[in-house]
This record gives C-alpha cells, structure tokens and sequence, in this order.
C-alpha cells in the first residue's frame, strides 16, 4: 500500500514527490518513510497503471 504525505522534504524512495512554496507532498511506500519528517498522512492510496 502506498501513502499520501504531506512533509517537510522530498523523499529520495517515494513514487512522486510534489513540491511547491507551502509544502512537499509525496506518494511513497509505508515501509519507506520517516515518522519525523510527517505533517499530515492519509493511509492505504492504491497505485493504477494504465
């Protein structure tokens, strides 16, 4: 399952990193990111391929 994040950086294992002026926002594994470097998460994002 993969999270939506909204942090304090860009995270080097994520699937996408989104940045602008008020925050990073990053789509990445559960099991690849750091408890500390969090604002706000929301939990179980589903990935598509098309």
């Amino acid at each position: 399952m993969a999270k939506y994040i909204s942090g304090k950086k860009p995270f080097v294992n994520a699937f996408a990193n989104i940045v602008d002026k008020n925050e990073t926002t990053v789509i990445i594994e559960q099991s690849k990111y750091n408890d500390e470097d969090i604002i706000e998460i929301e939990k179980d994002w589903k990935i598509l391929t098309f």
